[in-house]
């Protein structure tokens, strides 16, 4: 998953159980999904103290 603009932007990876699968940072605007199963998924970013909440689809 490709994140522009996002150094130094941290990240939490949430199940539809609400469980987080996944954490970390931001790496050359890529966030790894590869370990994840075929789900829907919330990913909350965090940049320079916002929070932006999306839905994403790892098919």
């Amino acid at each position: 998953m490709n994140i522009s603009d996002s150094e130094n932007a941290s990240y939490r990876i949430i199940n539809t159980l609400g469980q987080q699968v996944a954490k970390g940072t931001v790496q050359n605007g890529v966030i790894a999904v590869s370990g994840l199963t075929s789900n829907l998924y919330m990913l909350e970013l965090e940049v320079n103290g916002q929070t932006v909440v999306k839905r994403f689809i790892k098919e």
